[in-house]
């Protein structure tokens, strides 16, 4: 019984959008410095997949001129993982401009 009331109470709470008045607010002082460090980040994430991926191109020629089979294998395995990590890492901004642009009051 009491359930059912607290399901409609929070269902009513819901669906009046309730407003807490928070907006975001970027000009704290540590804010240029989380942006540095957010692009540091970035920056050497793109570099070392570069890097894994020229590697692991470089191990599946290996592979592909001595006939190791296995070898091809695990290289083009890290290569798709390698690309995968790729375009997370690409779709990570136009995420977050997308979810910044949700209205949710």
């Amino acid at each position: 019984m009491f359930s059912a009331i607290k399901t409609e109470l929070m269902l009513a709470t819901v669906s009046t959008g309730v407003n807490p008045g928070i907006k975001p607010d970027m000009s704290a002082p540590w804010m240029d410095a989380l942006r540095q460090v957010g692009g540091w980040i970035l920056g050497s994430v793109i570099v070392a997949l570069a890097i894994f991926g020229v590697i692991a191109v470089i191990v599946w020629i290996a592979g592909k001129v001595s006939g190791s089979g296995r070898t091809q294998e695990a290289s083009l395995s890290t290569l798709l993982w390698i690309l995968l990590g790729a375009a997370i890492v690409g779709g990570i901004s136009g995420a977050i401009a997308w979810a910044g642009g949700i209205q949710l009051f």
